[in-house]
């Protein structure tokens, strides 16, 4: 189980695969990568000030705040940074450094404040212990991994269900939907990325990145393309790559992010269309996952 004192540090890769990469008079590995037109990068960091939301350049990886710090609950980070396609609302997890338990809070893009709405809990008792994210669907639906337990989250009570184990992925600090197949992928903190089923919680084995430590934080953007917060050859980088071939494309957008965070998001220029046959119930048999009501 990873610590909080691991949180401290971003690690970097052993080796660098791919072509598409150009080397720098300072070694660094770079790539001619941005977000595609309209999307926009967020993140709240971890260190110099932390609880800051501040937008991101994702070439240079440059950071701009946004009002001031905040602080929920004591936390010094903030994790699973999500974005709602249907009611356009962020939210993250704070770092419950305090009380020991999971806090969602909603962020305004536009002015840097972090309401808190609700704690996770866990058949009526506090979630606790790390790691802990969460992130929407298509269709708004919210759900929540807290220590490889896969969960639908009912946002307004922080009420999480049981849906089942991702399996065999260790230390998931990193979830989010792609919008380009509307899927939902987590990543283990070593780098192993997997699809998710929401109806199971199952987690299917796509590529081990081979990570030493410290992906906090995976997002895509419209058109599909993975970002970490992990650097390839650098510290504190912003990294990307092709899930058409991970390994292969895996290279720095940046020199040097200055700052480090688990909590990045992407906000999309066009929002997925969710799903046109999308129930919602709350009431089903004890053999069919429970879809919360309101999901944020």
């Amino acid at each position: 189980m990873v610590r909080r004192s691991v949180l401290a540090v971003v690690a970097i890769l052993t080796m660098v695969l791919g072509t598409m990469v150009a080397a720098t008079s300072s070694g660094a590995i770079l790539v001619a990568r941005s977000l595609p037109s309209g999307d926009s990068m967020f993140a709240i960091q971890c260190n110099g000030t932390p609880g800051q939301l501040n937008s991101v350049d994702s070439v240079t990886a440059a950071f701009t705040p946004i009002g001031s710090s905040q602080n929920i609950d004591g936390s010094s980070c903030g994790f699973g940074m999500a974005y709602n396609p249907i009611t356009l609302k962020s939210y993250v997890l704070a770092g419950n450094n305090s009380s020991g338990e999971w806090p969602i809070v909603e962020v305004d893009l536009t002015s840097g404040a972090q309401t808190e709405i609700s704690r996770i809990t866990i058949n009526g008792s506090a979630a606790t212990g790390f790691p802990a994210v969460m992130t929407f669907d298509a269709s708004g639906n919210a759900y929540a991994i807290v220590q490889n337990n896969f969960y639908a989250l009912d946002i307004s009570t922080g009420n999480a269900t049981l849906r089942g184990a991702v399996g065999t992925v260790s230390d998931i600090y990193a979830m989010t939907m792609n919008p380009r197949d509307e899927v939902v992928y987590a990543m283990g903190e070593g780098g192993e990325l997997v699809s998710i089923d929401v109806g199971t919680g199952a987690g299917t084995s796509i590529v081990d990145l081979q990570l030493f430590s410290g992906v906090y934080s995976l997002q895509f953007d419209s058109n599909g393309i993975g970002w970490l917060n992990v650097g390839v050859n650098s510290l504190d980088a912003i990294s990307s790559f092709d899930l058409t071939n991970p390994q292969a494309t895996l290279v720095d957008s940046s020199a040097d992010a200055t700052h480090y965070s688990g909590a990045y998001l992407i906000v999309w220029s066009v929002p997925p269309t969710p799903p046109s046959s999308t129930t919602t119930s709350t009431t089903t048999s004890s053999s069919t996952p429970v879809v919360p009501a309101f999901t944020g």
